[in-house]
């Protein structure tokens, strides 16, 4: 038996394995030692809010050998390319946003995502303008803010109004994401586990916002980075490095 066999390791991507930065630059560290998991028999994902089409950018660096968490937890897609799990977004969902978007006119932009399309639609002066043709589902409805305590006001409103109907987190301190009831990174982690059945006995899921709450929860393991705030790290079973000190190679090596 190879020593990281059994065990699937799950993480997010900005401000865990990758930098704040948002560009996704991965540590020299941190990718020498996902190969090396991957090659003593661990699976390795991503739980992101990325879309399906960063696989393709993420193969310069490693080839993941699980299937994906994309697009905050709304799809699960293996290595092929295929769609395992999709949760979307109703159509009738339009209506809302729209009705969204004329109450908090402070909001700076909106943007509803495809799984391989950037931005379907944005908002400009209360009006949903299309940008490019959609083929499929939508997941995901992204609103933005200049400053994060608007934001929180924001995410509080809709969850007040809209909680029985959508799911509200945030993956960074202005942006709120809107998708459908009942989906997200624990629920997506929940399908793995029943996908991989008795080939895993372990999974060990490590994040840094609080989007990444429900996955760390449905883990068997769940690892808050240092940089993430104290309401994720009151939920996690264990606090590591930050995502600045390689974090995800800090655990590979500590299994």
């Amino acid at each position: 038996m190879k020593k990281y066999e059994g065990i699937l390791l799950c993480t997010d991507v900005d401000g865990t394995l990758a930098d704040r930065s948002g560009n996704a630059n991965i540590s020299r560290e941190n990718i020498c030692a996902v190969k090396y998991f991957m090659e003593n028999g661990g699976l390795f994902t991503l739980a992101t809010g990325r879309q399906k089409r960063f696989t393709k950018q993420l193969d310069q660096v490693f080839k993941i050998n699980a299937p994906m968490i994309a697009i905050n937890g709304t799809t699960v897609i293996d290595e092929s390319g295929k769609l395992l799990y999709a949760n979307g977004l109703p159509r009738e969902a339009i209506g809302d946003i729209r009705e969204i978007y004329r109450n908090f006119p402070i909001m700076r932009e909106s943007h509803i995502r495809s799984l391989d399309s950037q931005n379907i639609y944005m908002m400009q002066n209360g009006e949903m303008v299309p940008i490019q043709e959609s083929q499929g589902p939508w997941y995901k409805c992204i609103f933005l803010f200049e400053e994060e305590k608007d934001c929180v006001n924001f995410q509080r409103n809709l969850i007040d109004r809209y909680a029985g109907r959508y799911e509200f987190d945030r993956s960074w301190p202005i942006e709120v994401e809107m998708h459908a009831k009942g989906s997200g990174k624990g629920d997506a982690v929940r399908f793995l586990r029943k996908y991989y059945g008795n080939q895993v006995d372990k999974i060990i899921c490590v994040g840094d916002y609080e989007n990444d709450i429900t996955m760390l929860e449905e883990a068997d393991i769940g690892i808050a980075v240092e940089n993430a705030p104290e309401s994720v790290k009151a939920v996690a079973d264990k606090i590591t490095v930050s995502c600045d000190e390689n974090a995800i190679a800090k655990i590979i090596y500590e299994l």
